[in-house]
């Protein structure tokens, strides 16, 4: 039986009222002296971010000054009801999003600059860095607020982490680290030394994916899902887990509902109300709790 993981982003946050995605992108475009001079509602975020940094002063607000704003407004966000619900489900891996530390938060845990337990360690990209809080794994997948470094926010950044990524399952690591790790797909066949990234859990592991919009320039997670449908498909790999996608059922998108669908992703619509957004998440793990 494959190991149950859990995947969330930052529509867990959103469950109750609190510091908001859409407040901290106001918050960075004053920052930044760009107050009226970018439109923020017509863009994808990574867009959005590539465009605040070009225009901005390089000297006043250079990148790595840029992500360090972004880091210190995210460590405001506190845990709610959700967090602690998903606490309490006890799962051995959660992955994440999020750059915040709300799960870590609920555990009080005291958050550690040295912390990170990834098998590789890494200062930008975020293949292996995980944290242990409690009895269980964090992984970052995006990066986290304490190594504003990692942070995935522009296209750059996504598609540098997705050379990583690919390198990791199909040629190995030699190329992008100077520990060498075996690729992910002979590791699979042999089933030896699974576990020691976050990938690893996509291609082995039931996934469950809560408060995550899956946007299209998730570019990264869009491939993992495509290069997973085939390699089930062409049979290269012994792929036997389930990836399961809960969804506000008014805002299935047919296209993207179709595509997951194609890529063997169970997508479950949920009932959603926007003046009560807790019945869902909390709907969606009791289904997970059965489902375990």
């Amino acid at each position: 039986m494959a190991q149950k993981v859990l995947l969330i982003g930052n529509g867990i946050n959103n469950a109750s009222p609190g510091y908001r995605w859409e407040e901290l992108i106001q918050r960075l475009i004053e920052y930044v002296d760009l107050a009226g001079k970018i439109d923020s509602n017509v863009k994808p975020f990574p867009m959005l971010y590539e465009e605040i940094v070009l225009r901005s002063n390089r000297k006043r607000h250079d990148e790595n000054q840029i992500k360090k704003f972004i880091a210190s407004e995210v460590q405001k966000i506190e845990p709610n009801e959700i967090h602690n619900a998903i606490a309490r489900l006890g799962f051995k891996d959660i992955l994440t999003t999020n750059y915040d530390y709300g799960l870590e938060k609920v555990f009080k845990t005291k958050i550690n600059p040295y912390g990170n337990l990834g098998y590789v360690r890494e200062n930008r990209y975020s293949v292996f860095r995980h944290s242990e809080v409690g009895k269980s794994r964090i992984w970052h997948i995006h990066g986290e607020a304490i190594v504003p470094s990692s942070i995935v926010l522009g296209y750059e950044h996504y598609c540098g982490y997705l050379q990583y990524m690919r390198n990791y399952i199909i040629t190995g690591t030699s190329d992008s680290y100077k520990t060498t790790i075996e690729t992910l797909m002979k590791r699979i066949i042999k089933q030896k030394r699974l576990g020691i990234s976050w990938i690893d859990h996509f291609l082995t592991s039931d996934v469950f994916i809560l408060g995550l919009k899956m946007d299209f320039v998730e570019m990264h997670l869009w491939w993992l899902l495509t290069y997973r449908a085939k390699a089930k498909k062409y049979r290269l790999l012994p792929i036997h887990n389930k990836i399961v996608f809960f969804v506000p059922r008014q805002y299935v998108e047919v296209d993207k509902a179709q595509f997951l669908s194609s890529c063997g992703v169970n997508v479950i619509p949920l009932k959603y109300q926007r003046t009560d957004r807790k019945n869902f998440y909390m709907e969606a793990l009791s289904l997970i709790k059965k489902a375990r």
